[in-house]
């Protein structure tokens, strides 16, 4: 074997490195811009979990124990102000989850039961004038009320 087939292996052999370096690498960049992606989802989520939890905090004050019935009911029991600061409660608990399932992070049927809760009290939300600024709520109700029926 001369020199100059020696040399042609030589770069056959470079070349086929260089494009298992690029291969490698190319699939390395997609795997943390995933994890960058995830990330970024969480961080979202976890800002979105603590203005929830403010909310719900200034919401739960003066709030004690009363039934789903009481609140929700024809006969309601709660006085005025107590029943809308449930009913904000659970707006913002039900807003919370359908934009964790808009992150991807909430599972199917939890939403499935968050989006049951919401097409069975948004009428008395709505009543209440508690609703207006929750688009998602809004059409999470319109999209699945047909569905729930």
């Amino acid at each position: 074997m001369n020199w100059e087939a020696m040399g042609a292996i030589g770069e056959l052999v470079s070349a086929i490195a260089v494009l298992a370096t690029l291969i490698y690498l190319a699939v390395q960049v997609r795997h943390s811009r995933d994890l960058l992606e995830e990330n970024r989802k969480i961080a979202l989520s976890q800002v979105y979990q603590a203005r929830a939890d403010s909310r719900i905090g200034i919401l739960k004050q003066n709030i004690d124990q009363e039934l789903w019935k009481d609140v929700y009911g024809d006969a309601s029991n709660a006085s005025d102000s107590r029943r809308a600061a449930i009913m904000g409660r659970d707006i913002v608990l039900c807003d919370n989850v359908l934009y964790q399932h808009a992150l991807g992070l909430i599972e199917e049927p939890d939403y499935r039961r968050i989006s049951g809760v919401i097409v069975r009290s948004f009428e008395a939300w709505e009543k209440e004038g508690l609703i207006d600024v929750y688009p998602r709520i809004r059409e999470c109700y319109e999209r699945d009320r047909e569905a729930d029926v």
